[in-house]
């Protein structure tokens, strides 16, 4: 076990993470699962009112669909997020993500599992979006395998993180336009077991939707290995334009 876990896990034991808030910090005085404190709470960038039919993306007219979504097409079903890509949401998954923040994943997963009942999906089989193997040393872990495995816990769906795999070491999506973002990701994942994915609908699970690139080539290749319907959750969805 690495140092940086071994102190990780003393300071949980020393300064228990539910009992302060992930965004500020905050102590809370309640049994709270989202770990988050009632100023917080109230202020999240929370996803509500009209969105797109396809993606999830708030939406200020009355279309039924975003203009990527009207303009393109999806590998998968359906796609939701709970938060908008901002403010304390965007910096607490910044934390989790690069900063070692893994106490982050079980007060998202609480949220994603709200999401979930509320869309009434009725997935088989969570599968998180992988990263490459490369990035994975460097980091130490897959932040959407953490929120996979936890909501999995609480939604009481079993988890796959083996069936689906990175196997091209790809840029950083975040530094790319949106064309580049789906050149970047292509040949990206492989389904290694097609038998653990056939005739299954499948509970994609990553961080942040932003064109949609990273869970459209991930639900191509689990459709191309005989997966049943792809559905999606991520934490948040960034609002961009295509430009």
């Amino acid at each position: 076990m690495k140092i940086k876990n071994i102190v990780n896990k003393v300071l949980d034991v020393i300064y228990p993470k539910n009992l302060t808030c992930v965004f500020c910090g905050d102590e809370i005085f309640d049994e709270n699962r989202y770990c988050t404190c009632k100023n917080c709470k109230e202020s999240l960038p929370t996803i509500f009112g009209k969105i797109c039919e396809k993606c999830g993306e708030p939406l200020e007219n009355m279309a039924s669909f975003c203009e990527n979504c009207k303009n393109g097409k999806h590998f998968y079903t359906k796609s939701r997020s709970a938060f908008v890509y901002e403010g304390c949401v965007s910096s607490g998954i910044l934390n989790f993500k690069f900063h070692n923040g893994q106490y982050y994943s079980k007060p998202f997963a609480n949220y994603l599992a709200d999401l979930y009942k509320d869309q009434k999906y009725n997935c088989d089989l969570i599968i998180p979006v992988p990263i490459h193997v490369t990035r994975l040393k460097e980091r130490g872990y897959n932040q959407s395998e953490l929120l996979a495995k936890d909501l999995g816990e609480i939604i009481n769906l079993p988890v796959d993180t083996k069936s689906l795999t990175k196997v091209k070491k790809t840029k950083n999506q975040a530094e790319l336009d949106f064309k580049q973002r789906h050149s970047n990701l292509e040949k990206a994942f492989k389904v290694t077991n097609k038998k653990q994915i056939k005739d299954k609908i499948i509970l994609l699970i990553d961080d942040v939707y932003t064109t949609g690139s990273t869970i459209d080539e991930c639900a191509k290749e689990l459709t191309k290995a005989g997966a049943k319907s792809v559905y999606a959750l991520t934490i948040a969805h960034a609002v961009t334009k295509l430009s």
